[in-house]
């Protein structure tokens, strides 16, 4: 949950509560915080993606123009450099 660009809670996509660790069963958040991105970050590593990643394959969300998936290798021959970026169940704050 992203209130004013901030992030406030990460929920299950299921069942709406919040996303917990299935080993510990704390929250993710804000235990791996590091892990999560807003819309405006995302559209920030998009760019950046653009202008120094080897490959970038994005899907938008065609109603919203926001990103929805974000694949990213920033040197093709690297190993573990890869990253993914998935939203699922965006809603924009009316």
């Amino acid at each position: 949950m992203v209130k004013t660009d901030t992030i406030h809670a990460v929920l299950d996509p299921e069942t709406g509560e919040p996303l917990r660790d299935p080993q510990t069963d704390e929250l993710v958040f804000p235990m791996y915080s590091e892990s999560f991105r807003t819309i405006n970050e995302l559209f920030d590593i998009i760019e950046n993606a653009r202008q120094k990643a080897d490959k970038l394959i994005v899907e938008y969300n065609k109603k919203t123009g926001y990103p929805e998936y974000i694949e990213i290798d920033f040197i093709k021959e690297a190993i573990d450099d890869e990253v993914t970026y998935r939203v699922d169940k965006f809603e924009p704050e009316q």
